[in-house]
């Protein structure tokens, strides 16, 4: 915690972009002639573990501080330096400060182990695990598979007399597994939501003339309430062109 005077905090202001309670940038000075407390003091509290993830997390450090202060106190969020500006008395920069203490911990840490199971009719066929290590309110994404190139003809313009051959470019897509997970930790668990996507190219192509590929899609796409160490299967996903499908289930733990 550092502790500036007003006309200190005023100079070293000016270079910064306060985030305001909407979220939006505003300029550091606003509000500094707005009326303040008899005695209000300027604390700037760096964050020790940041603002993770989202900028809502900040938000939400700083309305429950606005809520916890006096009205006349001012609780500014400079997010690009970690910190939160707090201008009230001395008793209520302290109280600010035993919340901040409290609220600014570390995420929790959740290992997710997907796991696919291929059946044909009723016979289990192949099993895969795929695991990956997701951060409280933050986006994860896994991939696997490989990256498929597409050729691409771009008319070019003949000069009287002449002839100039089409330019091809190459473009890639990727095609395999995408796993995309989003934890959000509750009581006895998490919420998690999760995007399950398969890809695969098929033999044909899209016409006689044509060398693109035809790519298989498969997605799988929803929210889902989890007991920490306990298996849930989110779902089915198809084999295009095929009697095979894809058992999707998924279990959280706490990371170690």
């Amino acid at each position: 915690m550092s502790r500036m005077s007003m006309r200190r905090w005023k100079e070293a202001a000016c270079g910064l972009a306060l985030m305001g309670p909407l979220g939006m940038a505003a300029n550091a000075q606003v509000g500094l002639n707005q009326e303040l407390p008899a005695g209000a003091v300027t604390h700037i509290f760096f964050l020790k573990n940041g603002l993770p993830g989202a900028t809502n997390d900040g938000f939400n450090l700083v309305e429950t501080l606005r809520r916890s202060l006096d009205a006349k106190d001012r609780v500014e969020l400079v997010f690009a330096q970690n910190a939160i500006v707090v201008t009230a008395t001395e008793q209520q920069v302290n109280l600010a400060g035993s919340l901040i203490e409290q609220l600014d911990r570390p995420k929790k840490q959740y290992r997710l182990t997907y796991t696919l199971t291929e059946m044909d009719g009723g016979k289990r066929v192949g099993v895969q695990h795929f695991s990956l290590t997701a951060t409280g309110g933050q986006r994860t994404v896994l991939k696997q598979g490989d990256r498929v190139p597409i050729a691409t003809t771009q008319p070019q313009v003949t000069p009287p007399g002449g002839t100039i051959p089409s330019k091809a470019d190459v473009t890639y897509i990727d095609v395999g597994l995408t796993v995309d997970a989003t934890v959000d930790p509750r009581e006895n668990g998490v919420s998690l939501k999760t995007k399950v996507e398969v890809s695969s190219v098929a033999g044909e192509m899209t016409s006689s003339l044509s060398q693109d590929p035809i790519v298989r899609q498969t997605l799988l796409e929803g929210t889902s309430e989890l007991t920490l160490g306990r298996a849930v299967e989110l779902g089915s996903l198809d084999v295009p062109g095929s009697t095979r499908h894809t058992q999707v289930e998924v279990v959280a733990e706490l990371a170690k």
